[in-house]
């Protein structure tokens, strides 16, 4: 229902768009509300795989004592996901629920894995696999990949703090063409309205929003770092 109401919404706010603006601008606000709202599913998505990876070591820990106390890495596994919070239960929910129906422990590991597609739950698998392959403390090798896991969450800490001032000069450069039209459009109306009434003007309209949009990603480029 809010996929359809979202849907509804986009072709109402366009076809009001071309029947005020014109095709162009209808267009354009079509492109823009899409490419908007696929922006923000992208960070919501980001956000919530962060905060399933901020509690992945306190959910490891839970794991390492319950089987220090000598319960089975499938026990561990389930008791530890009933005291987790629910971004956890989420992501861990299609693996448990193959394990509660007789997949090997790895195997339902590997296939969320595949699916995250996210190194340190990789780590993890690969963890579990050369346990099971090689023998030796399995809490110990658990406790010594959410050490690593700690180890690196303190890093991006880190290179996030040491990166903020050109996160804040990203944003400012990102919005000052924004607000400089906004400003226009308010003081000058009908120097403004040349961009959406003429051909030239959308024509010349479109390579801003192109030269905006490719700045934007070129920012975000310069400024995220991968290790």
């Amino acid at each position: 229902e809010r996929v359809v109401g979202v849907v509804v919404g986009y072709i109402f706010l366009s076809f009001a768009a071309i029947w005020f603006g014109g095709y162009f601008i209808g267009v354009l606000c079509g492109a823009v509300l899409v490419g908007g709202e696929l922006a923000i599913l992208r960070s919501l998505a980001a956000r919530r795989l962060a905060t399933f990876m901020a509690d992945l070591p306190v959910f490891l820990d839970k794991v390492v004592q319950l089987v220090k106390i000598g319960k089975s890495l499938r026990q561990a596994l389930e008791r530890a996901n009933d005291a987790s919070p629910l971004v956890i239960k989420a992501y861990l929910a299609p693996a448990l629920r193959r394990i509660a129906n007789g997949a090997p422990v790895d195997e339902a590991l590997r296939g969320l894995a595949a699916r995250l597609d996210i190194i340190e739950f990789h780590m993890l698998v690969l963890t579990l696999e050369a346990n099971l392959v090689y023998g030796g403390k399995l809490a110990s090798c658990i406790g010594f990949l959410v050490q690593i896991l700690r180890d690196k969450q303190r890093i991006d800490r880190e290179l996030r703090a040491s990166t903020s001032e050109g996160r804040a000069t990203a944003w400012l450069t990102g919005l000052l063409p924004l607000a400089v039209a906004a400003f226009e459009w308010v003081r000058s109306p009908e120097f403004a309205a040349y961009f959406f009434t003429t051909s030239q003007g959308h024509v010349m309209l479109t390579i801003a929003l192109g030269l905006e949009g490719l700045g934007v990603l070129l920012l975000n480029r310069m400024l995220k770092v991968s290790y």
